[in-house]
Parts: structure tokens; sequence; C-alpha cells
């Protein structure tokens, strides 16, 4: 079978990268382990202009007075499970550096002990490395928010929430799960990143990347997935040429067939990457470190491998690295929801999360827009779409109209390491939707989720 023709769109990849300094790329180059596929994405870049206003007795517009320029950016992705418990997801680091979340990571497993378990309270071998709160368990094919840690009884137990389906049985194996919740300090020390948007040919690389708001769709017919947009300090669009002279494996000057291959701002400390290649095999990695027009000074084998001779009319593509890529999609088929504890059949639900990030704008003398910016407050919303089976759902229309915080817990995949759950521990539904249709009766729930002093409003955990 033969490969994909260059720069169509059967290849679409992202790679997220943390920013020590918020900006200023770590490596000017993807990362393997950063890698994240991608359904679709977009860049929109505007340079804007304008014409003086000042009159030069004529009724032509005269000169053009160059604007600041702005960056905005959007990615919808699957969002893939490893296969394997205790694992980082292939989303680990947008959670991280672009969405600002901080990780309560997995400890080691452990098992049920005894046969005393019930829906609520687990006995466990070893509760010790679990955190109240934070920490997530899957036990049996469902992951629940560890509410409480008990190390004093014996044996050891922990308190969830919400119910499991069943009390687990004696030795039945307990998973520890890489779980996200938010973090407030992320303005202190600013969770910006750099974006590669790639495919095959060319490639978009985003720095200051910050999200403005994203949000995660289960259920329905598809897989569960997650669409993230925001905006950037700047960007720059690598794409592909091709070194119409070739050279041997030494020479440090190559003359490609467009200057516009790498940005202008391209220097030994802004250096960008390139690959040498013929058909779709690589020969050759190099680094540019300047360039006069269409004349390039590289550096041979860098960021790996060596030096290749290379054939005239050789292709140069933006550098780009094998993605490593784990599990795959968790489709409908399996999954649960509760509001409180009430577990129902959930047709879709979608949390939406809006940051409240405060950008900090038009700083005198900067050439682009967004400088950086300081946390504002959230706003996160759950909601459910579900068929209503029994008058017990009617508890929680009361619920709302009497503005009791209901739990809401959303679950898709049953199998251990292909699992995604996310809890709003208080949603506070306002408008509580319970429609008689030609069909049935339906219930639609949505609200706002709030949290509570050492409680978070919104956690995801990759079971």
């Amino acid at each position: 079978m033969s490969g994909p023709t260059r720069g169509a769109p059967n290849c679409r990849v992202l790679f997220v990268e943390a920013e020590t300094v918020f900006g200023t790329p770590v490596t000017r180059y993807p990362l393997a382990a950063s890698a994240l596929r991608i359904i679709s994405s977009s860049v929109t870049v505007k340079s804007p202009r304008q014409a003086r206003e000042d009159a030069f007795c004529t009724g032509s517009k005269i000169g053009s007075i160059s604007l600041k320029s702005t960056v905005e950016w959007s990615f919808e992705c699957e969002m893939y499970t490893p296969g394997t418990a205790a694992t980082d997801p292939d989303w680990h680091d947008v959670m991280i550096n672009l969405l600002g979340l901080q990780q309560q990571a997995a400890v080691a497993d452990t098992a049920v002990s005894g046969s005393g378990s019930t829906v609520t309270i687990v006995d466990v071998t070893d509760a010790s490395n679990f955190t109240a709160l934070k920490s997530h368990l899957t036990v049996n094919g469902e992951t629940r928010r560890i509410t409480a840690v008990d190390v004093a009884s014996t044996p050891d137990n922990v308190t969830l929430s919400p119910p499991l389906s069943a009390a687990p049985a004696a030795s039945d194996t307990i998973t520890s799960c890489p779980s996200y919740h938010p973090k407030d300090a992320s303005d202190v020390t600013p969770a910006g990143a750099t974006l590669w948007f790639a495919n095959n040919a060319n490639m978009w690389m985003v720095t200051g990347a910050v999200a403005t708001s994203w949000s995660i769709t289960g259920g329905g017919n598809g897989s569960i997935r997650m669409t993230v947009s925001g905006t950037a300090r700047e960007s720059r669009l690598l794409f592909t040429g091709t070194w119409p002279a070739g050279g041997n494996n030494s020479v440090t000057t190559m003359v490609v067939s467009n200057a516009g291959l790498v940005p202008d701002d391209v220097s030994a400390s802004n250096p960008y990457y390139l690959v040498l290649s013929r058909g779709l095999a690589v020969e050759e990695f190099v680094q540019v470190t300047a360039k006069a027009g269409t004349s390039y000074t590289i550096v041979r084998g860098s960021p790996s491998g060596a030096g290749a001779t290379q054939a005239a009319g050789c292709t140069v593509e933006p550098y780009q690295v094998a993605g490593t890529y784990a599990g795959s999609p968790i489709p409908a088929t399996g999954g649960m929801c509760y509001m409180a504890a009430e577990l129902t059949r959930v047709e879709t639900f979608t949390l939406d999360v809006d940051p409240g990030i405060i950008p900090r704008e038009n700083v005198h003398g900067a050439a682009y827009t967004f400088f950086d910016y300081v946390n504002g407050q959230r706003t996160v919303t759950n909601s459910a779409e579900a068929w209503s089976e029994n008058a017990s759902h009617m508890l929680r229309v009361f619920d709302a109209k009497a503005r009791t915080a209901t739990e809401f817990f959303e679950q898709q995949g049953d199998t251990t390491g292909s699992i995604v759950t996310i809890t709003t521990p208080n949603t506070y539904v306002e408008v509580p939707d319970f429609p008689y249709d030609a069909e049935d009766q339906r219930l639609t729930f949505s609200g706002e989720c709030v949290g509570l002093l050492g409680e978070d409003e919104l956690f995801i955990a990759s079971g």
C-alpha cells in the first residue's frame, strides 16, 4: 500500500510541549512522547493594517500602519486510553500544559481485603498511597473518586462516590488511576504551551498557547471526544520545498526552492529543524541557523543522525518526529451516568469549561496582541440527556428546584485501562427539563458546577 500524498489531510497530529518561560519553547522541534492524534484543527492568524488618517490632497488612502498580530487556534480529538491500567493517556500533556490542570498520579495497585466491602466503603489491603478527594480507583470495570481514606481501621478502607454497581469481592484487584483537577496557581507560573499542528508536509508552530475554552462530550453512538480552543502569543508556519541542487554529506549551505520554508527570525539561538528525504524515506535531519534569501546555513545530522549525500531535488520538510501512541478510542457501548446516587442510562453528556482566562493584551511595544494572562473564575457546566425510567428521577428535579447540589458522574468504557470518567461533585441545575414527547418521557439536566473548600469542581480520570 502506498503512503499518503504529501500535504493531504490523512495525516493529522498535534504535539504539546510545556514552556518554562511563557511564550518561549523549551525545544525547537516536537517530541514523540507529546504527540496526540487529532480529528481536525485550525490556526487563524491575523496581521491587520490600517491606512494613514492624515490627508495628502488625494482621494487615495496613503501608506500602511502595521497593527499587532493575533493568533487563535482550535482542535478536536478522540480521548484515547492506553489500554493499560495506571498509565497516563496520550492527552496527559493537553491536561497539564495546555488546560492548566494538575494531576493526581496513579499509585501502586492493591486488592480488596476480606468480604466486608459495600458499594460505598471498600476494604483494601493498603490505602496509604491514596489521597482523599483527589485519588481515583478502578475495580471490576468501574472507576470512582475517593472521598475518604481510613488507614487506622483494620483492614484499611476507602469511601467512594458515587456508589459502585455492586460490592466487590475479596481479592478483587484495585487499580489506581491518573486523574486531573483544576490548578489555581497556573497564572503564578503561566501554563503556556508550544503547539505543533502538523500533517505530513506542513506545520504550524504556535507559542504561548493558552486554552480559553474546552469541552468533553460522550455517549450517543460515537467515541468520547475533547474540543479545545484558545489564543496564543505568536505563530510560525513551516512548509515543504526542495533542495534543487542537492549536496554531499558535509556542505553547510543549502539553497532551497523557496525562502519561506522557515521563518525570518531564524538564528543560531532560535533555530528551525528540517527533514531531507526522497519519496517517503527520511534520509537526514538538519538544523537551520541562518538564512539569506533562499540560502540556508545548516548543521548536518541535527537533532539526530548524521549527514548524508542528498541528490538534486530532494524534498525539504518541517521536522516531525513519529509520535508514540497507545490504546484506542472508547466507544459508547459501555458506561454509566449517576445523578446523585441515582444510576441512569445516559444518552449523551457534555462537560463545558470556561477557564476564566483574563488576557493581558496590547502591552505597549509588543509585536503581538496577547502578552500573558491571569486567572479569573472558572465556569464549569455539566449536562446530560437520558431516558427517565422511574419515579426516582423526579427527585433530581426537586433537588434542582430546592437549589440542592447534585453530584454528576459520567463514565465511558467499562474495561480497566480503557475508561474515562468525569465527576462534578456539586452541580446546581438551574433549569431541569422533563419533557413529554412523541417517544417517551425524557430528562435533561444542565447546571453550573462549583467547588467547595478542599474540593474542586471537576475531576477527570483515566481508568
